[in-house]
């Protein structure tokens, strides 16, 4: 035993959190699979149990069976931690519990959990972490206690209280699962209130920590100088970082808008029968929600296919680094965009507000981007030799798993139980991200090249 945990002591942080992951996935899968977690007169079979833990922990709502049909109020209050872990990610609870208990934080331990937030130049690890748990927390009961609002006239209070909590952390995770029916958020289509919390809260959790914390540093400034210096001198104040983010969450947020109207304007099935402003409500609430989230307030499959193919491409792009989102990132995405306009315009180097981009920061965009798509593709293909669906349905789930936006929800209850472990690799790849997945099964450790070689041109295009 102490050979093996020297064994994994030495494992790279990628392996590491696919190990932790694993764990987690399995304790879940264990409770839920304990007869105290179904509802009256609901079994279930042993995967189904462990698919739901998985689907819990990736924040992907895509099931092989009912979930809030199939499980009690333990069974879903397990759902509400494993949807915790996965959202701030396994690693990131038990530093907090390293903490709680007094203990400091090795060097490996920070090295591993600057891994998993995403962020490379922490330097106070311990103040960092007690800051993502208390926004944590405040963002959380603040949706819990809006939804509450809502919820507890209709379901009575211990009812709604319970389901004021599971959506506010499902939302604020990005996870998109539902306590209280089978139909995500269809039944709540006129109801603005409701929608607009779960629209905060999925905003909220995927932006991130480091627009948070950028933010809880400099609002007090913004507060006493906004008349003096106005918006665009604040704004070019944040973060760089802050600002990639922001300034790529709300182009797609404003381009799936856009999208979604003109595609869907005149479909029965979705926009054409609804009054004009309530168009763009529901607009704003599929481009918000799709990028991971996975709500929905209307029937994915009434989408006309452009809409469909769109969606799932915002879905793929996901959230910020350091978010409870998924996908490749907005940095991501940027980035890469950032260096086709560089090489369109014929410049050496790749910039953003006035700052260079290393090329190794491109590299890794670029990599990551390649690594989805091999991830997607490989999927696909899998999906084909093992299903009977029709090549446009095997790309909407795979592509609705590896990005964890679940949107199609437990269509795969017909998948046989080789296409549903493929699609539970999917999300749960996706999850971690891709490159670090194919990192920890080769154990791949970053290494300085011992050589230098000579240049060598090569052709392109």
């Amino acid at each position: 035993m102490t050979r093996l945990l020297i064994k994994i002591k030495n494992w790279p942080n990628s392996l590491k959190i696919i190990l932790a992951s694993l764990l987690t996935i399995l304790a879940g899968g264990f409770l839920l699979s304990l007869p105290l977690s179904h509802a009256s007169g609901q079994t279930g079979a042993t995967f189904d149990h462990f698919y739901t833990a998985a689907s819990l922990v990736s924040i992907n709502s895509m099931t092989s069976i009912e979930f809030s049909e199939t499980y009690s109020l333990f069974g879903k209050t397990v759902a509400i931690v494993l949807m915790q872990i996965g959202g701030l990610g396994l690693m990131t609870f038990l530093a907090f519990v390293t903490l709680l208990m007094n203990q400091r934080m090795s060097h490996s331990q920070k090295d591993l959990l600057s891994d998993v937030l995403n962020r490379y130049r922490i330097t106070n690890m311990q103040d960092y972490l007690k800051q993502v748990f208390k926004y944590t927390f405040i963002i959380e009961t603040s949706g819990f206690i809006l939804l509450s609002f809502r919820f507890i006239p209709q379901y009575g209070l211990t009812d709604g209280l319970f389901h004021s909590l599971f959506l506010s952390v499902s939302a604020f995770t990005n996870a998109g699962f539902i306590s209280f029916g089978p139909d995500s958020l269809k039944d709540y289509i006129n109801d603005p209130w409701t929608l607009s919390v779960v629209m905060l809260l999925v905003f909220l959790g995927g932006i991130g920590h480091i627009v948070w914390f950028d933010f809880r540093a400099k609002i007090r400034f913004f507060i006493l100088n906004y008349k003096k210096m106005g918006f665009k001198r604040l704004y070019n104040r944040l973060e760089v970082a802050t600002q990639m983010i922001l300034n790529a969450t709300f182009i797609l947020i404003i381009f799936g808008i856009i999208w979604v109207l003109v595609t869907e304007w005149t479909n029965p099935d979705t926009l054409g029968e609804v009054g004009v402003i309530h168009r763009f409500y529901i607009a704003l609430f599929q481009s918000v929600t799709m990028r991971t989230a996975g709500f929905s307030i209307l029937e994915f499959h009434s989408f006309r296919q452009g809409t469909v193919l769109i969606l799932l491409a915002l879905a793929i792009v996901g959230t910020a680094p350091g978010s409870t989102g998924g996908g490749i990132k907005v940095t991501t995405v940027a980035v890469i965009v950032l260096s086709f306009i560089s090489e369109i315009k014929g410049q050496k180097s790749v910039a953003f507000s006035k700052r260079d981009i290393p090329i190794e920061t491109v590299k890794q965009a670029m990599v990551i981007f390649i690594s989805i798509f091999v991830l997607l593709y490989t999927g696909i293909l899998m999906l084909m030799w093992s299903e009977s669906e029709s090549f446009y349905d095997l790309t909407v789930q795979a592509t609705a798993a590896v990005s964890t936006v679940g949107i199609t929800g437990n269509d795969i209850s017909d998948y046989t139980r080789v296409g549903q472990t493929i699609i539970g690799f999917l999300f749960f790849a996706g999850r971690l991200g891709p490159l670090s997945v194919f990192m920890g099964l080769i154990g791949r450790q970053k290494k300085e090249r011992e050589r230098i070689y000579p240049d060598i041109d090569i052709m392109l295009g």
